[in-house]
């Protein structure tokens, strides 16, 4: 947007010698002196905290809500977590959501979803509906692959993804003899003995691994992807599969998934439940079983009339979410904030 007008960007860095606490503290002034509206992105973890203590500002500041759930309605728990890092994030998250939420002057979510869900919980402020995706405008797929490309975003982790049942419906379809049906897995698997649910990674990046000596279409990494590697990837997709667990995206919350699928225009496959925005729905499939879910994936493969439909249908609703459009609806948004 601004590739052409990089002087009308400011850059404000944290020196590596600064401590978050101090960062904060020492961009209050600066705020208050340059910035009109400030848009804090995004308020989770230990960052509440220090946002909560060190922020001090008159400017009108409206907080980007990413996990919608985490903001109402999400209450102390005290039994019930899987780990003592589960139990301290959840309380003090909740702790100082409550205490920091009424400072802002107003919210920004990317899903109708998300909107709903706020306003049931009685929020009051403007709630700003941002994009959160835009289309890439790339309408030729030249990749040139043999394989028909299922692709997986997002992070290995258990409590939001179910990749077994993943891998479980690919190698029933492989050994059904649909060699060149391709799963990607896109994520940098990076292995860390310390990080939390790291069982879970290891035990699913070392089942790609016997899949894939054993002969079956399947690609995944074992390190970060740069940015660059991640969209290369990504627009070889050739439908968007999301194996996500819907309790833990039940209130709007996006995934990753449905941001590429809007991206690179392609349909895509969710459990059903999950629509945070119904602009995707005629370029979705919905699937409440791994029977199920194989059945989609197969639909997709072999019947050419539903595939060359939902192709038509995600570049119709991915131009939804292109610049022009949005940047217009965004520009209306901003203008309800006083």
């Amino acid at each position: 947007m601004y590739e052409d007008q990089l002087d009308r960007i400011n850059w404000v860095i944290k020196d590596n010698s600064q401590s978050e606490w101090s960062f904060i503290r020492s961009i209050s002034n600066i705020i208050d002196q340059k910035i009109d509206l400030l848009f804090l992105n995004t308020l989770q973890g230990r960052w509440i905290s220090y946002f909560y203590f060190n922020l001090r500002t008159s400017v009108k500041t409206i907080i980007v809500a990413g996990r919608i759930s985490e903001f109402f309605n999400f209450g102390y728990k005290l039994f019930n977590h899987k780990s003592i890092r589960s139990f301290l994030h959840h309380n003090y998250t909740n702790f100082f959501i409550q205490r920091i939420l009424p400072k802002f002057s107003g919210m920004v979510v990317h899903t109708k979803q998300a909107k709903d869900f706020a306003i049931e919980n009685d929020y009051s402020q403007p709630i700003i509906l941002c994009p959160f995706s835009l289309y890439a405008e790339k309408k030729v797929n030249n990749h040139n692959a043999k394989n028909f490309n299922f692709v997986v975003t997002g992070n290995i982790v258990d409590t939001s993804r179910d990749h077994n049942a993943v891998l479980d419906v690919f190698e029933s379809i492989w050994s059904s003899g649909y060699k060149d049906i391709q799963l990607t897995v896109l994520t940098g698997a990076r292995l860390n003995e310390n990080r939390p649910g790291e069982k879970y990674t290891k035990s699913i990046v070392d089942r790609m691994q016997s899949l894939k000596e054993k002969g079956h279409s399947i690609k995944f990494f074992h390190a970060w992807l740069s940015e660059d590697q991640y969209l290369k990837e990504a627009r070889k997709a050739d439908c968007f599969l999301s194996p996500l667990k819907y309790s833990y995206y039940s209130s709007g919350e996006l995934t990753s998934s449905i941001v590429e699928q809007i991206r690179q225009g392609k349909p895509g496959i969710y459990p059903k439940g999950y629509i945070p925005d119904p602009n995707i729905v005629s370029s979705s499939l919905f699937y409440s079983s791994n029977s199920e879910m194989k059945r989609l994936i197969l639909d997709v493969y072999n019947d050419t009339d539903l595939r060359n439909e939902l192709n038509k249908d995600a570049i119709k609703n991915s131009q939804y979410y292109d610049l022009s459009n949005t940047s217009k609806r965004f520009h209306e948004e901003l203008s309800r904030i006083n």
